[in-house]
């Protein structure tokens, strides 16, 4: 895999960090490696309770190397599956909660750093044993910039996970912030029901399942 993640511990401090290795032959042109080090720069620039924490970053035997904060919880899709598996109901205050959370960090990114994540869904929101919630994973998001209007004008990238996209991305046609609340509505779905909307829900079924797991 062109893509690997660490349990790291430093040896100053002892704590514990998550580190993203990303390999070299996945960027092997400078342009390709460009865009790793947009992502660093990016990270390296955010500061809020709901989005994950950058530290550090290096080079090593032309592989990249992100230092990040540890979520001890797993991801919303972590919860999902398991939970799925157990057929238990839910918590709509827990629910309610995490929307806030997840609403809160895209509130940041958008409002305050003017970028796009464009690639919100289950994966990506992390999760801490007491429920605090993290945004993570910006390897496509539109850089940020000082002109919004040079954001709005992304075109043509099909980036993020396919089942998640906003209409417009799927077209490849101009695309925005509204797009991250697409997705997002398409997540909180999905932790609901269990499943995407493509699917039908029996008035029988249960749409709530348990995140206590």
């Amino acid at each position: 895999t062109l893509f690997r993640s660490y349990l790291v511990q430093s040896k100053l401090t002892k704590k514990v960090y998550a580190m993203k290795e990303i390999k070299g032959q996945r960027y092997k042109s400078e342009t390709q490696r460009t865009k790793v080090k947009k992502e660093i720069k990016l990270l390296e620039n955010l500061n809020h309770p709901h989005v994950i924490t950058y530290f550090s970053s290096f080079e090593e035997n032309g592989n990249f190397y992100i230092i990040l904060e540890y979520i001890n919880g797993g991801s919303l899709d972590d919860k999902i599956k398991i939970a799925k598996e157990k057929n238990l109901l839910v918590d709509e205050k827990m629910v309610w909660d995490l929307l806030v959370q997840t609403l809160s960090g895209l509130l940041y990114l958008h409002e305050n750093k003017k970028i796009i994540h464009r690639d919100i869904k289950p994966d990506n929101i992390l999760i801490d044993k007491e429920y605090n919630l993290k945004i993570s994973d910006f390897g496509v998001s539109a850089i940020n910039k000082d002109d919004i209007e040079d954001i709005l004008k992304c075109h043509g990238t099909r980036s993020g996970p396919l089942q998640f996209m906003a209409p417009e991305m799927l077209a490849g046609g101009t695309y925005e912030f509204k797009s991250d609340i697409y997705m997002l509505g398409l997540t909180f779905f999905n932790l609901m029901c269990g499943q995407l909307p493509e699917k039908k829900v029996k008035q029988s079924e249960n749409v709530f399942v348990s995140l206590n797991v």
